[in-house]
C-alpha cells in the first residue's frame, strides 16, 4: 500500500511537470508550422488544433492584417524585389483579446521557406531552422484591443523569382489560461516580384511625381516618369487619412504620364497626393486654394 501511494504521488509530479511544459509553451511562443501554410504540420488548424486551443479558426479574417513594409519609404508594397531587406508587419485587433500571440512565415508557390528570416519587435524563431516568426514572451497588447508584431524578410537574390505567399496566424486570448475560450485567426497576402527595376532598383525615375501647380485652385496636374511598364495608382488624401480622390488605376507603360484631375469641389486645405508604381510609392502635398 505504501508503494502505491509513492507511485501514484510520482505519476501526480509528472503530469504536474508535463501540464506545466505544455502550458508554458503555449505562452512563450507557437509550435513551428502552426501558420496554416499548406504543408504546415497543422495543416488549416493552426494553433488551433486539438490538445492546444481546440478552437476552429476564423480564416482570411480582416481582424489580422499583414503587411510588407519597404526599407527606404516605410510604406506598404504589393511587390517585391531582389536582395532587399523588408519588414513584414502582422496585426491583430480584437477589442476583447486581453493576450495575444501570432506566428508566421513566408512561402513560395511550391511552399518551400523563402529569404532570411530575423527578428524584429516582439518576435523570436519558433523552430532551429528559422522558417518561423511566433510571439515573445509575454504575449501582451501593443495597445488595448491590438497587438502588432514585425519581423525583418531579406528577399532572394537573383534576376527572377516568383510569387511569394506571407502566412500568419493570430491568437486573441482572454487571458483566463481557458484555451478554448481564445479566438485564433489565420489569414495570408501573396506578393508578386517586382523584375522590371530599373538599374538602380526603382520604378519611378528620378523626377519622381511633379504636382502643378501648387497651390491649385480648380484643377491639379500630375506628371510622373515610369522606367519601366508598371501598375500606378494615384490617390488623394485628406490629413485624416481619408481617402478624397481616385485619380487613376491602371498598367501604364514606361515613359512619362500627365494626369489632369478636376479639384474644384475640395475645400480649401492640405492634401496628400499619393502614387505607388510597381510597389514604389512617393508622396506629395497638395495645398487647395480658393
Amino acid at each position: 500500500m505504501k508503494n502505491t501511494h509513492i507511485y501514484a504521488a510520482i505519476s501526480m509530479v509528472a503530469l504536474v511537470a508535463i501540464f506545466y511544459t505544455v502550458a508554458r509553451s503555449s505562452q512563450t511562443g507557437a509550435v513551428p508550422g502552426a501558420t496554416a501554410a499548406p504543408g504546415d504540420a497543422y495543416g488549416s488548424q493552426a494553433c488551433g488544433y486539438p490538445g492546444c486551443h481546440s478552437v476552429t479558426p476564423i480564416t482570411n479574417s480582416t481582424e489580422l492584417a499583414i503587411s510588407l513594409i519597404d526599407p527606404a519609404t516605410g510604406n506598404a508594397v504589393t511587390s517585391y524585389q531582389a536582395g532587399v531587406k523588408y519588414t513584414v508587419r502582422v496585426e491583430l485587433t480584437d477589442s476583447k483579446m486581453k493576450v495575444a500571440g501570432f506566428e508566421s512565415t513566408v512561402e513560395n508557390p511550391s511552399h518551400v521557406h523563402v529569404g532570411t528570416l530575423a527578428t524584429k519587435t516582439k518576435c523570436q524563431f519558433s523552430d532551429f531552422g528559422h522558417t518561423y516568426l511566433t510571439h515573445t514572451y509575454p504575449p501582451s497588447l501593443t495597445s488595448t484591443g491590438y497587438s502588432k508584431w514585425e519581423y525583418y524578410w531579406t528577399t532572394p537574390a537573383g534576376a527572377s523569382q516568383p510569387s511569394v505567399t506571407i502566412y500568419a496566424a493570430g491568437n486573441a486570448g482572454t487571458g483566463q489560461d481557458i484555451s478554448t475560450l481564445d479566438r485564433i485567426y489565420t489569414t495570408n497576402k501573396t506578393f508578386t516580384f517586382n523584375s522590371s527595376a530599373g538599374i538602380d532598383g526603382h520604378i519611378l525615375s528620378d523626377k519622381g511625381m511633379q504636382v502643378f501647380p501648387n497651390p491649385a485652385v480648380d484643377r491639379v496636374l500630375v506628371s510622373y516618369s515610369l522606367v519601366a511598364e508598371a501598375q500606378v495608382s494615384i490617390d488623394l488624401y485628406d490629413l485624416s487619412g481619408k481617402l478624397v480622390r481616385e485619380l487613376q488605376n491602371e498598367r501604364k507603360p514606361s515613359g512619362e504620364t500627365t494626369v489632369s484631375a478636376d479639384i474644384s469641389d475640395l475645400k480649401k486645405g492640405i492634401y496628400l497626393l499619393k502614387i505607388t508604381a510597381g510597389g514604389e510609392t512617393s508622396v506629395q502635398k497638395v495645398l487647395v486654394a480658393r
